[in-house]
């Protein structure tokens, strides 16, 4: 029989998909079946229409249990939102043993002291990101197990999110019968299969570029530094396209991907592009350069915003620059024009290869699927998350 299969699944504004693999004996994967079909009934990464989400998540599972030959009971789940935040705590405890030094009971209890401060009642804790520990008056601590000391400080990050949104996310797969095992958002997810422990050393910026939100991660170190979501994506430019030149949604996104420039071009603009009638909307031929120009001014904003969120200071610590990931990643140009607004250099991040997924999910777009792999092969057996303990503590009252 052998172990039992990861499966982790990616609810995205624009795709759901869903990954099944084992480990094998050299501790890496064997992807033994893939589900991926477009997402109904989600915007910005929060569910607007459950009816269409459950049925969209129904044909997902039961695609991949009849592709993988297997009964899905839980997931891991991978996503984003503009309502997912991240607030820095502290925590400071007296270790309990000195003789001794540091135990793993010390640092769990750091990290809940860090945890204790109220959030909103309409926030739900995601998961708590270790920075560093600090024992005494040592700053920098990344395992402080076994340490000498009197004081052990934490550092942590604090995801959280709306409530509701994360109920509705459970709810849905609990009605088909599935069990949701543990949450991790999108751009660390990705960060898990495009960027090695070198790059994380040296500093670098993971942007994940999806349909609705645009999520992004920062380490430095190998720590994570800060996180963040920005409610503007790929959509973003496909509705400006509609907006500026009066042809329908499909039309739009089907000149961004196919012709669209994150950069404009001054050699274009004699060339055009015709739109043939359809969906109600008559034909029409639109300049390239000005169809370039739409999508520069989009691309420029969201670059320029995450610019502002992490300051100068810290965009000259990132070492080994930009690496974009999702959907958006594969727009023509999109590197150099993060490259011209950040003054980092940038690539495409592409998932690691995994045995047994096909050359079509070695793609940007698929890196928080794949490397919510990666992270749940590395978390400990039995350890079970924040929110699965919060719904099992809600179903006992």
């Amino acid at each position: 029989m052998g172990a039992e299969p990861f499966i982790v699944l990616e609810i995205g504004t624009s795709k759901i998909c869903a990954i099944a693999a084992k480990l094998n004996q050299n501790n890496s994967f064997d992807v033994i079946g893939v589900s991926n079909e477009p997402a109904c009934g989600i915007r910005k990464g929060e569910i607007i229409n459950l009816d269409l989400v459950s049925e969209s998540l129904k044909h997902v599972i039961q695609n991949l249990e009849e592709c993988a030959g297997i009964s899905i009971g839980s997931v891991d789940i991978t996503f984003s939102g503009a309502h997912i935040q991240s607030t820095p705590r502290q925590g400071v405890i007296q270790i309990l043993d000195v003789e001794h030094g540091v135990t793993q009971d010390d640092m769990n209890l750091a990290v809940n002291a860090a945890m204790a401060g109220r959030l909103p009642e309409d926030r739900i804790i995601l998961q708590p990101i270790v920075q560093q520990y600090k024992v005494d008056n040592q700053n920098g601590v990344s395992n402080p197990k076994k340490m000498l000391g009197s004081m052990l400080t934490v550092d942590l990050l604090m995801l959280h999110a709306k409530a509701n949104s994360i109920f509705n996310i459970n709810t849905t797969l609990e009605n088909l019968g599935i069990d949701v095992t543990d949450y991790h958002f999108n751009a660390m997810s990705s960060a898990y299969s495009v960027v090695t422990a070198e790059q994380k050393k040296c500093g670098v910026l993971v942007i994940d570029i999806g349909a609705g939100t645009t999520d992004f991660v920062v380490y430095v170190d190998q720590r994570v530094v800060t996180t963040g979501v920005l409610a503007v994506g790929g959509d973003h430019v496909t509705n400006d396209i509609v907006s500026a030149f009066t042809i329908s949604q499909k039309s739009a996104e089907q000149l961004k991907c196919q012709s669209g420039s994150a950069l404009t071009d001054s050699s274009t603009q004699l060339e055009k592009i015709s739109v043939p009638a359809g969906m109600g909307f008559r034909a029409c031929s639109i300049p390239l350069s000005d169809l370039n120009i739409v999508i520069n001014a989009r691309m420029d904003e969201l670059f320029r915003m995450i610019q502002d969120e992490l300051g100068k200071d810290l965009l000259l610590s990132l070492g080994a620059g930009v690496v974009l990931t999702g959907g958006g990643a594969k727009l023509k140009n999109v590197t150099r024009c993060a490259e011209r607004i950040m003054g980092l250099p940038c690539s495409v991040g592409t998932p690691f290869s995994i045995s047994g997924l096909t050359s079509a999910y070695q793609s940007p777009e698929f890196a928080s699927p794949i490397g919510m792999l990666y992270y749940s092969s590395q978390n400990v057996p039995g350890n079970e998350g924040l929110i699965r303990k919060f719904f099992k503590w809600v179903k006992a009252l």
